[in-house]
């Protein structure tokens, strides 16, 4: 590498699960269509510039089809205040019957597509974003066509990819 080229390296990842400190826990069936968003995280006022995704859905013993997809949005603030952004920042289902509308509203952050492996678990890095504001609040809407029981599990990771410059 030259002497001026960028490394980068993982940072600590912040992570939202059912019933963890950054809860995303629906707690009853997933049906398709359904939304749901998790508590609003703060990424810290000297955030980084990008973030690795990434999404893991344990369907509680049953594998979903092939090709289903949970998709997922972003919304941002910069002083955690959710006015006008579609989003509460506590973990709740999202605007049922008005999904599609109000996700309109968010970023996109990626698409878990399913396999039909029968361990019934998915993880996928969706890619990575570069954050829009301080505050963070994610949403997945259920675009499977099929429920995911109260049973299933959803992780959704955030990874810092920090850049530094490599020494020559």
């Amino acid at each position: 590498m030259a002497a001026n080229d960028l490394k980068l390296k993982l940072g600590t990842a912040i992570v939202w699960t059912d019933g963890g400190a950054n809860d995303f826990d629906h707690g009853v069936s997933f049906a398709d269509t359904d939304a749901y968003e998790g508590d609003s995280v703060d990424l810290g006022a000297a955030f980084h510039d990008s973030y690795a995704v990434y999404m893991t859905i344990d369907y509680g013993g049953t594998a979903h089809d092939a090709g289903a997809v949970f998709e997922l949005v972003l919304f941002y603030s910069d002083d955690n205040t959710w006015t006008n952004q579609a989003v509460t920042g506590t973990a709740q289902q999202f605007h049922s019957g008005s999904e599609d509308e109000y996700a309109a509203k968010g970023q996109p952050g990626g698409a878990l597509v399913c396999s039909n492996d029968s361990n019934a678990n998915d993880e996928q890095c969706l890619g990575a974003i570069s954050p829009l504001g301080r505050y963070i609040v994610p949403v997945v809407i259920n675009r499977s066509g099929q429920t995911a029981g109260a049973a299933a599990d959803f992780e959704l990771k955030l990874v810092p990819l920090i850049r530094h410059p490599e020494s020559a």
